[in-house]
């Protein structure tokens, strides 16, 4: 069975995340530390690098968009 990696975003602190897919469909985010399941994946990708950029400029859209409503 191939590798495939997955872009999620976790509902509490809404930040995008590279991950790996499992059969468990459960992941632990890297900011809160908390253990949740997918709820929607945004991209898919054989290789996790190519998803970098569409998980980085996604990120940055959000910081940005916070910033602004400060």
């Amino acid at each position: 069975m191939p590798i495939v990696f997955v872009a999620v975003q976790r509902c509490q602190c809404s930040t995008m995340q590279v991950k790996q897919r499992n059969k468990s469909n459960k992941w632990t985010c890297v900011i809160c530390n908390q253990k949740k399941s997918v709820r929607q994946v945004f991209a898919q990708c054989p290789m996790a690098r190519d998803l970098c950029f569409f998980v980085q400029s996604s990120n940055m859209s959000r910081r940005f968009a916070q910033q602004t409503h400060d």
